[in-house]
């Protein structure tokens, strides 16, 4: 649907090319509506144009991100089979496969307060993997 600024930006189109072409005014009313109808289906044209090329710059943004999103979680994962074996196991049961500390614990036979802290010093690793990896 053409809005009112779109109708506007139109008409002045119309209006430019009109006093472009004849600089006496002596147009006649058949020529008028031609050019209308023609500035009219130009603009349409337009707008199809633009909408594709929208959607197909979308698709790309979306497909980038996809691999930029597997990328960081390849990543990630090959940065958290370098962390030490204990932590390894809290990190891949706690973030990767949704555990909550109770069930870690219970898994990897240690107290939930052992787990937080493991946890804790294993993101502490893997942020400094990252800055490493960054400052490279």
């Amino acid at each position: 649907m053409v809005g009112q600024t779109n109708a506007e930006d139109v008409a002045q189109a119309i209006f430019i090319n009109l006093h472009r072409r004849y600089d006496d005014h002596n147009y006649t009313d058949a020529q008028l509506k031609a050019f209308t109808r023609n500035q009219c289906l130009n603009f349409i044209k337009k707008q199809k144009r633009n909408k594709r090329i929208c959607g197909i710059y979308k698709e790309a943004i979306i497909t980038h991100r996809q691999e930029l999103e597997f990328d960081v979680i390849y990543t990630l994962h090959k940065m958290v089979k370098n962390l030490p074996r204990k932590t390894r196991m809290c990190v891949q049961l706690y973030y990767f496969e949704h555990k909550t500390n109770k069930e870690v614990a219970t898994i990897v036979g240690i107290k939930t307060t052992t787990v937080t802290s493991i946890l804790n010093y294993g993101r502490r690793l893997l942020r400094n993997m990252i800055t490493e990896k960054n400052e490279l």
